[in-house]
């Protein structure tokens, strides 16, 4: 289940994903299996921008 904002959808392998820089987002393997991902960043992710909200 990816959650971008307010928003929330199911995603299924093969599936693509826009992210808005700068918007609060976050992934929950809600299947059985392993979840692995690509995350193609633009512009260039730097870790002083990321915050982790737990």
């Amino acid at each position: 289940m990816m959650h971008i904002g307010d928003e929330a959808a199911e995603v299924h392998a093969g599936q693509a994903i826009y992210i808005p820089a700068g918007a609060v987002q976050h992934i929950v393997n809600t299947g059985g299996g392993r979840l692995s991902f690509l995350a193609i960043v633009d512009p260039m992710w730097a870790e002083l921008d990321d915050e982790r909200v737990v």
